[in-house]
């Protein structure tokens, strides 16, 4: 068998690609696989990508809305290592709900929280964005708010890692873990055992066969999610939107992303009403729309658990087998980055992210 790396990863996604970043770094030696020719080519390349925390409500879920409030620190201090290619900071987000006290008592409990979005009325909204038809009456706005283009940071990740000599086995499957005396001693790829000191899981949920042979009391689970990509001319159009109706945000010029929950029964006729249904909401809702046509409808199976909590850390009773497991993982990558560093290098944790004890 080849000598074996200090850490092997399984799963290129954002999760598993910056836990190879955070450990490489510190000079660990990693080894990164992935099923696919390139990194990032399952849920990551469907997801939003908004790095926010005011979908996190902090009376609901405090801390969760911590977690998500460290990872945008964490960005930022990523974005500076990668000279501000990461992303292009202050994208802004504006945030509203049918009723508008639920919008403003939103606000005020982040603010309480000592986060800073602010409360619009309808004058304001109407001028920040004036592409709108139906100004809301209270909006959240999040003007630090920002996105990510999953391809251009899996590319970023990818260049550093190269020069940080990580060794990158795109295209191979793991078909197993092979767990001797209590420890992850190899990955079985292409029918020959890799040996391994540590290992991460972090493959979404596609961690569920790899672990299947272990039971399923590990609890993680498929929440899918529609992506749906247009073409359209929205003049003025900027920021990221998320209201009763649409939840958008702008790729590149004339191109737009739209996230939508899952249709209970998926038929590919269904998948394309709610994708009509959707450009026809960006139609009404927006002033002067021109050229709109649908270019994609997605599936992004993300990952999260029967409880809601993450799965992040050492599995019980196997001494050096980790779990990267959470939702949002877009937003909570570095977090969970970090978090694993400091339990591989047996640290007290800079992040206590709510997980619950991971058993197979």
């Amino acid at each position: 068998m080849m000598t074996s790396p200090h850490v092997t990863i399984i799963g290129a996604g954002i999760v598993g690609m910056t836990a190879a970043y955070f450990l490489a770094r510190t000079g660990v030696s990693v080894r990164l696989i992935d099923r696919h020719e390139t990194p990032g080519q399952g849920v990551t390349d469907r997801s939003f990508g908004w790095i926010n925390y005011i979908t996190r409500d902090p009376a609901k879920d405090p801390a969760a809305h911590h977690y998500c409030h460290a990872a945008f620190d964490r960005y930022h201090a990523l974005n500076r290592d990668f000279d501000g290619r990461l992303f292009s900071p202050a994208t802004g987000s504006l945030l509203w709900t049918e009723d508008a006290r639920q919008t403003l008592d939103l606000v005020h409990r982040h603010q309480q929280h000592g986060a800073a979005p602010r409360a619009l009325n309808r004058a304001e909204f109407a001028k920040l964005a004036p592409f709108v038809v139906n100004p809301p009456e209270c909006t959240a706005y999040c003007a630090h708010d920002f996105a990510l283009h999953p391809r251009k940071v899996m590319a970023l990740y990818h260049q550093a890692l190269k020069k940080l000599g990580t060794e990158m086995m795109f295209g191979h499957s793991v078909e197993g873990i092979v767990v001797r005396n209590n420890r992850a001693a190899a990955l079985v790829i292409d029918g020959t055992e890799l040996a391994t000191d540590r290992v991460i899981v972090a493959s979404a949920t596609g961690s569920i066969p790899l672990l299947a042979p272990f039971g399923d009391q590990h609890g993680i689970i498929s929440s899918p999610a529609i992506l749906i990509t247009i073409e359209a001319e929205i003049p003025g159009f900027h920021g990221i939107l998320c209201g009763p109706e649409l939840e958008i945000r702008q790729l590149e010029k004339n191109r737009f992303i739209i996230a939508e929950n899952m249709p209970k029964n998926p038929t590919q006729t269904a998948l394309q009403d709610l994708a009509d249904q959707t450009l026809a909401s960006v139609c009404r809702l927006f002033h002067n729309v021109t050229s709109a046509r649908i270019l994609s409808v997605q599936i992004g199976e993300r990952p999260d658990s029967t409880d809601g909590l993450a799965r992040v850390g050492r599995v019980k009773n196997i001494d050096n087998l980790f779990l990267a497991v959470a939702h949002p993982g877009f937003i909570l990558a570095p977090v969970i980055a970090q978090s694993l560093t400091d339990q591989i290098f047996e640290r007290e944790s800079l992040y206590e992210i709510p997980t619950r004890s991971i058993e197979i």
